[in-house]
């Protein structure tokens, strides 16, 4: 797979290169982050159901294992959605393990 003019892989893209391509930066994804409604309850297995329709969704994987500007412009929505998700349930799971004030 080709992104940005590097082999790499789909989960390292996720994991950092559609973070890096961000239009303004790492600071205009952190600003965005926070919007909408996110399930928090402590159930990692709805966690893990709704990773997977994403990835299920048609166009996930690119035609021609091919990444550039136009994938991480379709998929900018879903990835703000995804941290929201991430930083709420990181935030829910430790409120459980070190109890709330």
């Amino acid at each position: 797979m080709q992104a940005f003019g590097r082999g790499t892989n789909l989960h390292a893209v996720w994991d950092t290169a559609v973070i890096q391509q961000w239009q303004g930066g790492a600071g205009a994804l952190r600003a965005e982050i926070g919007g909408g409604s996110v399930d928090t309850s402590l159930a990692p297995g709805r966690w893990a159901e709704a990773s997977c329709r994403v990835v299920a969704s048609e166009g996930f994987y690119p035609a021609g294992h091919k990444i550039d500007d136009g994938y991480v412009q379709q998929w900018r929505a879903t990835l703000s959605e995804r941290m929201t998700a991430a930083a709420r349930r990181l935030a829910a799971v430790l409120n459980q393990s070190l109890g709330t004030r």
